[in-house]
Parts: structure tokens; sequence; C-alpha cells
């Protein structure tokens, strides 16, 4: 077989937590595969900067284990919420969803996960804000409308994908982890009715 170039039309996606430009000017990367690589350029804010984002996640990685893992789906305490909302998650997203996988793996079946269930270390972690969200820092996180849109439209496919699994809405409210009159204003809320797409 003769060797002949072979032409590729791909895109690269990339990810970082160094300063690039810094490592520029210090010789420590090359400034041309810079402006190659930095075409579309994102800043996904470390979860800690998120706190929004943690209840869902929290249910989007239950979802998932359980699934993967073909387990009972648990509910969450308000107060297991609460606590890992003020956590630092110095592990970032790896580590909300490393933590969600054990705890599907420790907790009972049909149970609720509440804090006797967190890890030892979690619990004793220097990691954690001394004080919980204020109410003028949950305020002006409920201003970063461009956030909260995403997160939305997130929730809302995981209740039309359950909807569309499960007839019945008792059922597909437990797999989702919420109650059935939470299912029904989030249906109200996303006007999703029966068996729409």
């Amino acid at each position: 077989m003769p060797a002949h170039p072979v032409q590729v039309d791909i895109r690269i996606i990339s990810a970082t937590n160094q300063n690039l430009e810094l490592y520029i000017a210090e010789g420590k990367f090359r400034e041309d595969l810079y402006y190659r690589l930095n075409v579309i350029p994102l800043r996904l804010p470390p979860l800690r900067e998120r706190q929004e984002d943690i209840e869902l996640l929290i249910h989007y990685f239950l979802h998932l284990h359980t699934g993967r893992l073909n387990l009972v789906y648990p509910g969450v305490a308000q107060d297991v919420i609460d606590f890992l909302k003020r956590y630092r998650w110095p592990g970032n997203i790896r580590e909300l969803s490393n933590l969600m996988e054990y705890l599907v793996n420790v907790v009972p079946s049909g149970e609720i996960i509440d804090m006797s269930l967190l890890p030892p270390n979690l619990l004793s972690s220097s990691e954690l804000a001394s004080q919980p969200p204020s109410s003028a820092s949950a305020a002006a996180t409920l201003a970063q409308e461009e956030n909260v849109t995403a997160l939305e439209e997130m929730e809302r496919q995981m209740i039309r994908d359950a909807l569309s699994r499960y007839s019945n809405k008792k059922q597909a409210a437990d797999e989702l982890g919420i109650g059935i009159a939470t299912l029904y204003r989030k249906i109200k809320k996303y006007s999703l009715a029966a068996g729409q797409n």
C-alpha cells in the first residue's frame, strides 16, 4: 500500500486551568498554538462559584449513577443539599460526581440520603464556607439569568425524558427524586403536557 497523505477535517476541543497568556510571556507555551486553539474561548467557572447549580447537579449525577448501576433513585434531605452548597469542591465537578456515585452505593434501597451517609472526611473538611449563603448572595446569584436558563432547560429535558418513559407520573417523580406535587409544578412551569416532546 503506497504511503500518501490523508486529509482530515477535525475540530479540537481543549481545556486548561492554566493562564496560557502568562505561559506565552514566560516562553512556556507556543503563541502560534495558542491562537490556533483559542477560536471560541469559554470560561467555565469552578463549581464553588456556581452554588446555584449544585442541587440540579446532585440530582443529575444521582440519576446518572443509579441508572448506570441499576439502583433505586434515592431522595436527598434538604440539610444535605444545604451542606453541599457550602462545600468548596476542590475536586470540582468530578468530586461531586464521585460523591454521588459513592452515595448511591451506600444508601439503603428506597431511603433518603441524610447527613449520616456523607463520608467522614467530607463532614470534617476544611473546605466548608463558614456560613451558609446569605440571602443577598442568593439574590445576586438569581440575577445571573443566562446560567439559570441553561439549568432550567436541562431540568425541563430531564422531566420530559422521565415523562416519556413512564405513563405514571408518580414513577416519573420517583425516578427524578422529587415529590409528585413538585413534578406537577414543573410540568406546569415548563408547559409539558403528557406525552409532549
